[in-house]
């Protein structure tokens, strides 16, 4: 029960923290609709708020004329958003910090997001008046301030529509992060004639995104509630049946089974009570150790994660507890047996149908532990029993032995659900991870060339650089928002011959047409072939046919890459640098850019690479370690029904002592039975560890983040866990005998 509050309170500090960061902009989030504007005129924000104010656009309860564009601050290519303070003030005052600073109403007043900025810095005539931290540089200006930085007179790109709070809606995102997501929920769409208004996740994918990781994790967490549950269920099936002498004797004296019932669920709250205090303490000190928890702005999140936890493990433990007092475990239920199966197929093919969306991944998931619970172990307890029948005198010790064991595995089938499941699980999510490694570090060697990389580099001097001794080859890159009809597009320009083709997976020079990646192709409903109509920077109109769509691991926005011929370079920035060097002559021309360039960020690109595989393997650690804490559960439930199992053997070894069998006969015995249940568990959780890995890379990535990753069966993934398993299978059979030997000794 411990286990379990943790990983749920852990989970969802996490979850919480992850929706709160990611997105790119309070702001943005605070609104659900988008309304393009094509031709940029100010006078249709002023249409359509005549219309909403004459009742015309039912639901929406304020709308804010918005410009959007990029500057050039410190070398980089900076955001700006731009927005009409007074037109809405009843947004969410917690989410953006930017509407409560009056210092915005003046005149060239910026608020910069970022760590690259500070208070008093001027950027183009306006001054940065307040500042914050945040994951990507952004400017905040009021409209008429950002129009002048854009050089965008009475121009604006769109207005957002804020949709009247619906609270069941917010309620239901506090306590499960990410579940809005999960079940693919939109914003009621809204049709009004004369304006083409869009939901607001086409222009803003990082709330979703968001809620992915935050879903996935939620997810993960709840098969360390369900093996918690199966393994509360044996453990109070164990008691009922240990205490059977002393509920007959109850009955005798005239108790009825309700009230023994009673005693039997007031035990299990207490423990459960117990297990989710001491579970209360784990999570606090382990988020205060991983730097997860403030006291300051999450003891909030942290209680409401508590309250999830205990109130979710009680029921939990109260369930098992309950179904365990009520049935016998040798009572058949054939019927009840078949039909789950055919739930579980039925759940199967609502998943795998593309219209399920991310929840219906997971229920795949469910579907293989529900195979796996009702078809895969039953058939491992039933291909024991047939080693039960009498055993013959030639073979005496070794039938006996393996009716021990059949009998072991019959007796320990409700720990034996959560082992393979726990197992399943952390060999699914290791292939998964690895193959996704692999999959990210193809990516790598084929994106990352050996070279310089250049950031801040605005003011290098291209001609001059490529006239240096080592130098092969320089390349630019320019950047810049674009617009398709449903949302905005990062654009890349840069000279896209073979060497640079390449670097996206296509194998030929590009002179017309786009490369773009699987988030755009996906959103957009865009494939290759297909043409797309964008606006680039400056107000250009062009049509781009799409040649290739690339993968571009970890980004949430839609990118496309074109051939720099194609644009006026005075309406991109150019920040960035390749420098193709040779070997022997990397460290000089180094030092000669720092020399000259001081402010230019220049960065080898094998540690640019490097980097990019630790911040990889930092992203999976908790992914791993609910999966350890699922199996650390499933262990403590196997030693708990060894300790039981071994409670109602000791008649047994006295037996087997009186008729000539030593201590070590009986030792041998123990390990034995104890090596053939942890092998072929082992063994049965191994098609169910590659299915979950196959619903993860096939189903749950593609349709949470828009990225496939090709399932890779290494052999670490699935010989770690195993071994692992394997042992502590075996110590957690073994422990008992040997405490009780040498405690009767």
């Amino acid at each position: 029960m411990a286990l379990a509050v943790i990983g749920v309170v852990v989970v969802h500090v996490v979850s919480v923290q992850a929706v709160r960061t990611i997105g790119e902009s309070g702001l943005r989030n605070s609104y659900q609709f988008v309304v393009p504007v094509p031709d940029s005129n100010e006078q249709n924000y002023f249409e359509i708020r005549k219309l909403w104010r004459n009742g015309g656009i039912p639901g929406i309860d304020g709308l804010i004329p918005v410009v959007e564009g990029s500057v050039t601050a410190n070398g980089r290519l900076v955001r700006v958003l731009g927005f009409d303070l007074l037109a809405d003030l009843k947004v969410n005052r917690e989410a953006d910090f930017a509407l409560v600073d009056p210092q915005l109403l003046s005149a060239n007043a910026l608020v910069a997001m970022g760590e690259n900025f500070e208070v008093g810095q001027a950027i183009e005539g306006a001054r940065v008046v307040a500042h914050t931290a945040s994951a990507s540089d952004i400017l905040i200006a009021d409209l008429p301030t950002a129009q002048r930085l854009l050089g965008r007179p009475n121009q604006i790109d769109s207005i957002w529509l804020r949709r009247a709070s619906i609270t069941h809606i917010a309620f239901l995102e506090e306590i499960l992060p990410g579940l809005l997501t999960g079940l693919g929920y939109r914003s009621p769409k809204l049709e009004v004639d004369g304006f083409d208004i869009q939901d607001m996740s086409n222009w803003n994918p990082t709330h979703s995104f968001a809620g992915s990781i935050a879903f996935n994790l939620s997810l993960l967490g709840a098969l360390t509630v369900l093996v918690a549950s199966l393994i509360a269920y044996e453990a109070s099936l164990s008691n009922v049946r240990r205490r059977a002498l002393e509920t007959s004797r109850l009955l005798s004296l005239g108790a009825s089974s309700g009230q023994i019932k009673l005693v039997f669920l007031l035990e299990a709250l207490l423990l459960a009570l117990a297990g989710s205090l001491l579970g209360t303490v784990a999570a606090f000190l382990s988020l205060r150790g991983l730097n997860f928890f403030d006291a300051s702005t999450d003891l909030r999140v942290f209680l409401v994660g508590v309250s999830k936890a205990v109130g979710v493990g009680v029921l939990a433990f109260l369930g098992a507890a309950y179904i365990a007092n009520s049935h016998s475990q040798e009572r058949p239920y054939i019927v009840l047996r078949w039909l789950l199966i055919a739930l579980s197929l039925g759940v199967l093919v609502y998943g795998l149908a593309p219209g399920s969306g991310l929840v219906g991944a997971f229920l795949v998931v469910v579907a293989f532990c529900l195979f796996q619970v009702l078809v895969v172990v039953p058939l491992l307890v039933a291909f024991f029993r047939r080693f039960e029948p009498q055993a013959s005198f030639k073979k005496l010790v070794r039938s006996l032995f393996l009716r021990l064991a059949a009998r072991q595995f019959r007796l320990f089938q409700v720990p034996l659900n959560a082992f393979s499941i726990a197992i399943g699980t952390a060999i699914g999510i290791g292939l998964m991870v690895s193959s996704f490694r692999t999959n990210f570090e193809d990516l790598l060697d084929q994106l990352i060339r050996p070279g310089l990389h250049l950031e801040n580099a605005g003011e290098v001097d291209i001609a001059e650089v490529a006239g240096w001794r080592g130098v092969v080859d320089v390349r630019p890159y320019y950047r810049g928002i674009g617009q398709l009809a449903a949302g905005p597009v990062s654009i890349r320009a840069a000279r896209l011959d073979s060497w640079e083709a390449t670097r996206y997976g296509y194998d030929q020079p590009v002179s017309q047409g786009a490369l773009v990646n699987q988030q755009l192709a996906t959103r957009h409903g865009l494939s290759i072939g297909s043409v797309m109509e964008m606006q680039l920077p400056g107000g250009i109109q062009q049509t781009f046919p799409i040649l290739h769509v690339f993968n571009s691991y970890g980004r949430n926005d839609s990118v496309a890459i074109i051939d720099a011929a194609e644009i006026d370079p005075k309406d991109w920035v150019r920040d960035r640098i390749t420098l193709r060097v040779t070997d022997e002559n990397k460290t000089s021309i180094t030092k000669k850019l720092n020399d000259l360039y001081p402010d230019v960020q220049v960065s080898d690109n094998a540690e640019i690479r490097s980097a990019a595989l630790r911040i990889f393997d930092r992203t999976f650690v908790l992914t791993n370690a609910i999966a350890v804490v699922a199996v650390i559960v499933a262990v403590v439930g196997i030693l708990s029904s060894s300790i039981a199992l071994h409670e109602r053997q000791k008649h047994d070894y006295r037996l087997l002592r009186t008729i000539g069998f030593s201590e070590r006969d009986l030792t041998f015995s123990t390990v034995f039975q104890s090596g053939v249940f942890a092998i072929v568990s082992c063994a049965g959780s191994v098609p169910l560890g590659i299915a979950i890995a196959w619903a993860l890379c096939n189903l749950v990535n593609p349709r949470a983040f828009q990225w496939t990753i090709d399932l890779q069966l290494h052999a670490s993934p699935l010989i770690v866990p195993i071994a692992l398993s394997l042992l502590a299978a075996m110590l957690a059979c073994v422990i008992p005998y040997v405490i009780r030997r040498y405690s009767a000794n």
